[in-house]
């Protein structure tokens, strides 16, 4: 989660979209990098997906990384995750709605690639489409939305093995396409905090996306997982 949203009172391990994301995460994980020792979660914030990681795989390391980490977090272990300012070496990377907020986001990935292990796994989610684009994205300092190819692009830089490409989310676009074309100038996070019943709602509707296998070409996240060479 962004550390601009830890503002907003919302407890990702019981969030429809972050339970969603943490799916994906985790099925890619189990099945591309089933022994990894060491998971580097860069431009963490408050790292919602590697702390519920590290509850699962107590014997792996994990490693959260952001350079707004202040002195006193990075002293402590929070929730089995070490907190670091700059990108370790590792042989599993998660980028979880972070290029985003970059405006060159190359200089991070060739750091990434300086540091990885040799056949580093890399988990990547970007927000999609730039018609989504409304007062969410600039409350949370964007600088872009992306489709599968201008993301394949921005990866472009690195030598890999592509495993995983498809659109998330895909069943929720047209709603939110709807609901953000008519906050599109309210500048804040679209972010909240269901009611219970709401969120099972979500849960229900979100498992239509299944039945798609996430191959329509459309979706409120792209959702990448590479290898690198």
């Amino acid at each position: 989660m962004d550390l601009i949203e830890n503002s907003h009172p919302i407890k990702p391990e019981s969030h429809w979209y972050y339970q969603e994301k943490f799916r994906h995460i985790f099925h890619s994980l189990i099945n591309h990098a089933p022994k990894f020792s060491t998971l580097c979660d860069v431009g963490a914030g408050t790292a919602p997906f590697s702390k519920q990681l590290a509850a699962i795989f107590p014997d792996k390391n994990f490693i959260a990384v952001d350079k707004y980490y202040s002195d006193v977090m990075i002293e402590k272990e929070v929730e089995g995750l070490k907190l670091q300012r700059f990108i370790v070496p590792a042989d599993v990377y998660l980028l979880t709605d972070v290029l985003e907020h970059i405006e060159y986001p190359k200089q991070i990935l060739e750091e990434i690639v300086e540091q990885s292990h040799k056949g580093a796994l890399l988990i990547i989610s970007v927000p999609a489409h730039m018609i989504l684009w409304s007062g969410h994205d600039v409350f949370l300092k964007h600088y872009r939305r992306y489709t599968q190819k201008n993301l394949l692009a921005e990866l472009s830089c690195l030598d890999y093995d592509l495993i995983e490409l498809k659109y998330i989310f895909n069943i929720l676009f047209i709603p939110v396409l709807i609901f953000r074309l008519v906050r599109r100038n309210k500048i804040a996070s679209n972010m909240t905090q269901h009611k219970f019943v709401l969120q099972a709602v979500f849960r229900i509707i979100l498992k239509f996306d299944a039945l798609f296998k996430n191959k329509l070409p459309f979706g409120l996240s792209v959702y990448c997982v590479l290898k690198l060479k």
